[in-house]
């Protein structure tokens, strides 16, 4: 079976395949699907209070966004602990309004946090 770049996480130009640069945003996928998707929003938004530059950046380069699911707040929990022992620039959003829950954690874009996030499924999918 022959993969096209776009399968691989990558952009064609002219025959010639680059990496594209996706911000990662994980949310736990337990939750109603409206709120897995206000929750992505909260953490690419704290993401972006938090980490300006490396925001910015991406927003220019790329602006792609990968979201993704996970098995309830543990597994949001395990995401963020795995970031921060790789020392991967990330934010992580708790819900007030569900007891102070970690629902979700957004990754900068990069090689360690395609590591960290590869095998999860897509959100909502």
């Amino acid at each position: 079976m022959t993969r096209s770049c776009a399968q691989d996480g990558c952009a064609c130009d002219g025959g010639v395949a680059a990496r594209v640069e996706r911000l990662y945003v994980v949310v736990d996928g337990t939750l109603a699907p409206g709120l897995q998707i206000a929750q992505a929003i909260h953490a690419a938004r704290a993401f972006a209070a938090e980490h300006p530059e490396i925001e910015a950046a991406w927003f220019e380069r790329s602006n792609t966004v990968a979201v993704l699911a996970v098995d309830g707040e543990r597994s949001v929990i395990r995401v963020a602990n795995e970031a921060a022992a790789l020392d991967v620039p990330h934010s992580t959003f708790d819900e007030p309004d569900l007891l102070g829950r970690m629902t979700a954690i957004a990754l900068a874009p990069g090689y360690l946090s395609e590591r960290i996030v590869r095998g999860l499924k897509p959100a909502l999918g």
